[in-house]
């Protein structure tokens, strides 16, 4: 770590950090929220390297409640990306199948390109099944690399090695921060309004640990909606029933920024272009933009939640637990274990 300490901004650190208290059991609310501000700030870990180059991901999850889902999980997710991944093979008599049509409803997908030409990158992106298009990408990453991985340290690690002794000595302090707050994870339920324009519309959540629950003062329209724990949809794709909407629900997470997208129709009433928003936390997150006249599926990244925790069972305030715990316990002391 000798090589890369120099990396430290010393006397920044140590002016950021000269009033800091460790952060004890944590029953000091301000000096826990001074050292999450601290963090919010400085970041708790330090790139060191990276390496450059070209990734495909696709992560594809639906409903496990029917058993001919799961049995057949992996021939349709292939047959829905016509064979994106095995090299444009796939069984498309899974497509007549009964539980094809459940997996269609209930599936959800998370796409992520690095690399490759710009173009072909996001087209790619915005449909993922199109082989042919796939190929093409692979084809130009050669000459089109981005970033595709990348090391890193923790910032105690490399406060350690710092040539001023304050730097070094307060390393100790830092790492117990961290710890106690990745050990005592708080819930926080933010307030989620969608707005829609259009025949249809989806907002998909796409972060771990994180679930969308009903706002049981605002229900959700009792038809022409699908729901799940990780997504909200209204209406039907090229139904032209053209329409406004504003559904609203929760999410509940670990306060740490989310990662969404939203899908929408391409038209709106009179022939208007169609449009979905989702507003949180007096922000406004618009997809108005055609992409690709099918699903039009727009990405935001790391977008802020509530800052503000929702009240957490008492048995689990009092030590630590996994997020697993802490979310199964709060959802059904709030009476949404369902959503699960």
């Amino acid at each position: 770590m000798r090589d890369y300490f120099d990396l430290l901004a010393e006397t920044a650190l140590l002016r950021r950090l000269e009033e800091a208290v460790p952060i004890g059991d944590g029953s000091d609310k301000e000096v826990v929220q001074d050292w999450k501000d601290f963090f919010a700030s400085w970041g708790s870990h330090v790139i060191i390297n990276s390496s450059f180059g070209a990734r495909f991901q696709l992560n594809v999850w639906a409903s496990n409640s029917d058993s001919s889902v799961n049995q057949r999980f992996s021939t349709s997710v292939t047959a829905s990306f016509n064979g994106i991944g095995f090299g444009g093979q796939f069984d498309a008599s899974v497509t007549t199948e009964e539980q094809y049509r459940t997996f269609s409803e209930f599936m959800q997908k998370q796409v992520s390109v690095v690399g490759g030409n710009p173009r072909l990158n996001t087209q790619l992106a915005a449909d993922p099944t199109h082989y042919d298009r796939f190929i093409d990408w692979a084809g130009s990453v050669g000459e089109d690399s981005s970033i595709a991985t990348m090391r890193v340290t923790e910032l105690w690690v490399l406060m350690k090695e710092a040539g001023r002794k304050e730097v070094r000595n307060a390393a100790g302090m830092v790492m117990d921060a961290y710890d106690y707050i990745v050990s005592h994870t708080q819930v926080y339920k933010t307030a989620i309004v969608f707005d829609i324009q259009t025949d249809w519309a989806e907002f998909n959540l796409l972060s771990p640990f994180a679930v969308i629950i009903p706002d049981p003062d605002n229900p959700f329209p009792g038809t022409n909606m699908v729901v799940a724990n990780t997504r909200v949809q209204w209406g039907k794709e090229y139904s032209h029933a053209f329409d406004k909407m504003t559904l609203r629900f929760f999410v509940i997470n670990d306060g740490s920024p989310i990662d969404f997208s939203i899908s929408r129709g391409s038209r709106a009433n009179q022939g208007g272009r169609g449009r979905a928003e989702a507003i949180i936390e007096g922000l406004s997150y618009l997809n108005d933009e055609i992409t690709d006249n099918v699903w039009n599926t727009m990405w935001f990244y790391q977008k802020a939640v509530s800052s503000t925790a929702a009240s957490t069972p008492l048995k689990l305030a009092r030590t630590s637990h996994k997020w697993d715990d802490i979310l199964k316990e709060y959802l059904e002391e709030t009476g949404a274990s369902d959503w699960l």
